[in-house]
């Protein structure tokens, strides 16, 4: 949690919120079916703006997860970012969070509590894999790296396909 990760971090959610305006704003978009989809740091921030932002209609995370218990001055920093806090702000809408069985840097315990915050409807799947998902799992999250980014839900494999997108 350095100053320049901080400012780097709000850039990329101020980026992506204004994608998500355009993506709304324009004519060839359905503005009711906006997902998010991200991974690792990309899942971290695509799960904070979609707390914020109602016209994402769904989320996918890849390597999402609660944040480590060991962080000096935990309940401080919840105060500020909690991506649980976050993902139960998502407020019914679909969330597929995909985590490796062997990953070394999100912990089992992490990604559970993460989806156990997390309202219905929500799917958790764990692929064979560490950090790093198989190509196997690029059909789920349109192969999202690193920056949150910006699909349709028709694009999406999520398993509440029948949920509405009209929640106007």
């Amino acid at each position: 949690f350095d100053q320049a990760g901080v400012v780097i971090g709000l850039v990329a959610l101020r980026e992506a919120g204004l994608a998500v305006a355009y993506l709304a704003e324009h004519g060839a978009i359905d503005s009711a079916r906006i997902a998010i989809a991200g991974y690792s740091l990309g899942a971290y921030l695509s799960v904070c703006l979609a707390a914020v932002e109602p016209r994402i209609f769904a989320v996918a995370l890849t390597a999402g997860r609660d944040l480590p218990s060991s962080i000096p001055f935990l309940p401080l920093i919840r105060t500020i970012v909690d991506p649980c806090d976050a993902v139960q702000r998502l407020a019914g809408r679909p969330l597929l969070l995909m985590n490796g069985k062997r990953d070394p840097r999100i912990l089992p315990a992490q990604a559970n509590r993460l989806f156990a915050a997390a309202g219905e409807p929500k799917e958790q799947r764990w692929y064979d894999g560490g950090h790093w998902p198989p190509a196997s799992t690029s059909s789920d999250s349109t192969q999202c790296r690193h920056q949150p980014r910006l699909v349709t839900v028709s694009n999406l494999t999520l398993k509440h396909r029948g949920a509405s997108p009209d929640r106007r």
